[in-house]
């Protein structure tokens, strides 16, 4: 894997084959009967300043100076991945099972950089108790200036992080290791709220059920806030220009949170199909999350039950990945939103081929290869508010995207990662 990192100062052409749906509505590609075109990309400025048919490109034409680099045979290009659900202060290892943090500087510094090499452009933090995600974003903003100024960095550049603080939950129930401290009387909520939008915080996290059972099916607990109340918590936030991401499992728990006008919905488990309805008709997204039940799968399957204290049940696990999986089919055939997010950091999802596994349970369910590579980027993008940086190969857009093996369009199964890395630091 090559990673190349471009330079604001110098002109930049890049060649080779693109997807034409990661374009944009261009007008050549409809001339181009392929699902793939050879394109010339102009970056200069650290913006895609224009993108050219190769085939339509004079020979006559005075070639313009600048550094040309060429997409080798066999790969294809598509825009840099974007992970809607992570949680920076987490080892990848042991999660919450044995929280210790706040996270060190080096801790995150090794985990970011191992998301560009996973091809992720940007992450959505998911939130802890330390505000993990804001001390991530600080820190690549400080590495940055070093690196403008001259001055010895640590890496050429990290992914972009949006950040959602800590998270609102009711007190007594799950999400201690989120916030700080659960709301006791609801009048507290504008006043949280008002607090994480100080500390800089860009989206809101509400957590609304607890985790999904491994020992009993279907089994999360119950939904912490009322209709009116996620409503109210949705009012408060768009009084601060924050979108809402709430953490909810069981179809009830779910579709408050629907009905109530949050933005995005994280994991839900057991949601039902007119739930899903529901989703699409309001316009909200959903980040299913599957890689850290199946990863808790796999570690039971690998070392025994005696890992989880018993309290775990792998037929339990296996039912609940396949309904998961079912539902995700569905949202995609009516329209739902879906985004990619890993939860990664959480016990066996790592931070470098925890995105690619979970492009393959997407692929599990059904959705093709193409879909998956825009639900990745497109969606993602859209999700974090970075729709006017990423997402897409366009004019205007930084230059964020990946030249992936051209078989991994017939099989996802053939793709083990980007082969080449464009990203644009600033």
């Amino acid at each position: 894997m090559k990673i190349t990192y471009i330079d604001q100062e110098k002109p930049m052409f890049i060649t080779g084959n693109v997807l034409k749906s990661s374009l944009g509505d261009y007008t050549f590609t409809r001339e181009i009967r392929e699902n793939t075109c050879p394109v010339e990309i102009y970056i200069e400025d650290g913006l895609i300043q224009s993108i050219d048919l190769i085939l339509k490109i004079s020979e006559n034409q005075p070639p313009k100076e600048g550094v040309r680099i060429d997409v080798p045979q066999g790969q294809i290009m598509i825009p840099a991945f974007v992970d809607c659900h992570v949680h920076l202060v987490l080892d990848g290892i042991h999660g919450f099972r044995k929280f210790i943090g706040p996270a060190s500087d080096e801790a995150l510094v090794q985990r970011l950089k191992a998301i560009v090499c996973s091809g992720v452009a940007a992450v959505r933090d998911g939130s802890d108790r330390y505000n993990t995600g804001m001390q991530a974003k600080r820190m690549c903003e400080r590495t940055l200036q070093e690196a403008k100024a001259g001055m010895d960095i640590i890496t050429g550049g990290f992914p972009e992080v949006v950040t959602t603080g800590w998270a609102l939950y009711r007190e007594g129930h799950y999400g201690s290791f989120l916030g700080q401290g659960g709301i006791r009387e609801f009048r507290e909520v504008k006043e949280r709220i008002a607090q994480l939008k100080k500390a800089g915080v860009e989206q809101l996290k509400v957590v609304q059920s607890g985790l999904v059972s491994f020992s009993a099916y279907g089994e999360t607990g119950p939904a912490q806030f009322t209709l009116r109340e996620m409503q109210e918590i949705v009012k408060i936030a768009g009084e601060f220009d924050l979108p809402v991401m709430v953490h909810a499992s069981s179809d009830e728990a779910v579709r408050i949170a629907v009905e109530a006008g949050v933005h995005t919905l994280e994991h839900g488990y057991f949601v039902s199909l007119q739930t899903l309805e529901l989703m699409a008709e309001k316009g909200v997204a959903w980040v299913p999350t599957v890689a850290p039940v199946a990863a808790a799968l796999k570690e039971v399957q690998t070392l025994g039950p005696g890992v989880f204290n018993g309290k775990v049940e792998p037929e339990v696990l296996e039912k609940t990945i396949d309904n998961h999986l079912e539902k995700i089919n569905l949202a995609q055939d009516i329209g739902v939103t879906l985004g990619v997010g890993t939860d990664a950091g959480s016990p066996g999802v790592g931070w470098k081929e925890g995105f690619w596994q979970e492009m393959q349970y997407y692929a599990r369910a059904g959705l093709s290869p193409e879909t998956i590579f825009e639900i990745a980027a497109k969606n993602g993008a859209s999700i974090l508010g970075l729709s006017r940086e990423m997402g897409t190969i366009e004019v205007g857009k930084k230059p964020y995207f990946l030249g992936i093996n051209i078989e991994s369009l017939k099989n996802i199964e053939n793709f083990l990662g980007p082969q080449s890395i464009f990203y644009c630091f600033s």
